[in-house]
């Protein structure tokens, strides 16, 4: 019974694209990347924030008042929505503009879309070998397992401050060429990880590559916003970008343990430095299409 409702819950729980979808449509154009970086900092800083407060209500109050108190959490968000989000909507068959379901994607929208997904892998790749990494580094004075989650953590940490900065570097710059820069950069933060023989410069390499990494995000989404304003919905694309998303989180841990058990986990840092910059690379080539007569 808990596995048939986790699962409808599951299946309930697109909130986070469609919020993705609604800012997309009513963020000013000028401000359409710091608005994208402000609401992944918000779904960054709930998803910290969740297992913390789910674990202190389960330990003080109850394991069974915490479902209660999640689902009471869940309808204020709800009843907020309803009353409190406005949506300036016009049906397409209104204007005259509606497309046909099937409308093609041209080149720049499947490199956003490919990004997307190298992203969440380059981020996530790491997480199934984390303990073999940290166990084999030195940690003292804390036990293997504070430390993986201190590591964790710390790019957690960092992608939430990066989202709220390259939002508005995004809208000044341009929301490709920023994503460029900061899987680059990423990239080259991922290399050194490999080497490391203490777990202290891990946590702060992990850092330093989520401030990089953390607000490519949000970049992407702006750059799609930008890149598919005539070619028929945005909700069509804003939720395939969500889609690739979830395939990055599942292809990510997969890629990392697979890496690990045929080659050993100092490669994994290696294969995912070359998915960044794989994604750099085709962002590149994405921005030389768009820019072509």
């Amino acid at each position: 019974m808990l596995i048939i409702l986790r699962l409808l819950a599951g299946i309930a729980g697109g909130y986070t694209s469609g919020a993705t979808i609604l800012m997309a449509k009513e963020a000013p154009e000028s401000r359409s990347g710091q608005a994208q970086g402000v609401l992944f900092a918000c779904i960054l800083g709930g998803s910290l924030a969740g297992p913390v407060l789910g674990g202190f209500i389960s330990a003080h109050v109850g394991m069974r008042e915490a479902f209660f108190i999640s689902g009471g959490m869940i309808l204020f968000n709800v009843l907020a929505t309803v009353f409190l989000v406005s949506e300036d909507h016009v049906p397409p068959r209104s204007r005259g503009e509606l497309q046909p379901i099937a409308a093609p994607f041209d080149f720049r929208i499947w490199t956003l879309l490919i990004a997307t997904m190298g992203l969440l892998v380059a981020n996530l790749s790491i997480e199934p070998i984390i303990y073999s990494v940290v166990e084999s580094l030195n940690h003292h004075p804390f036990e293997t397992t504070s430390a993986a989650g201190i590591v964790l953590s710390a790019t957690a940490l960092g992608s939430l401050l990066s989202s709220l900065m390259l939002g508005s570097l995004a809208d000044r710059y341009g929301a490709m060429r920023v994503a460029v820069y900061g899987f680059g950069i990423g990239a080259l933060l991922i290399i050194p990880q490999a080497l490391v023989t203490d777990v202290y410069v891990l946590t702060l390499l992990r850092f330093a590559m989520g401030l990089a990494l953390g607000g490519v995000l949000p970049c992407l989404k702006s750059a799609l916003k930008h890149a598919y304003t005539d070619a028929g919905s945005l909700g069509r694309v804003m939720g395939l970008s969500t889609s690739f998303q979830y395939i990055g989180q599942v292809a990510g841990p997969m890629m990392g343990g697979i890496v690990a058990a045929a080659w050993g986990t100092n490669h994994v840092f290696h294969v995912t430095a070359a998915v960044a910059l794989i994604c750099a690379v085709l962002l590149s080539c994405g921005m030389r299409r768009s820019s072509a007569p």
